[in-house]
């Protein structure tokens, strides 16, 4: 059946900059997000999702350092 109305994925996604590199520094995560106003962000390789970094979990390394 089709689905009509349904939000899916791509709909809540920003092509707008690429997903960062695992290398990134969390300050240039943090700036990505901003720009987005994103909560968090994709970490791709080679056309790979490694992970999802999150603004809470940056804000935890940080407190703990």
């Amino acid at each position: 059946p089709v689905l009509r109305g349904l939000v899916i994925a791509e709909d809540l996604t920003s092509t707008d900059e690429a997903p960062l590199g695992p290398d990134e520094s969390l300050a240039i995560a943090l700036e990505v997000m901003d720009r987005h106003g994103a909560q968090s962000w994709p970490i791709v390789e080679e056309g790979v999702l490694l992970g999802v970094v999150r603004r809470t979990d940056i804000y935890a390394i940080l407190r703990k350092n």
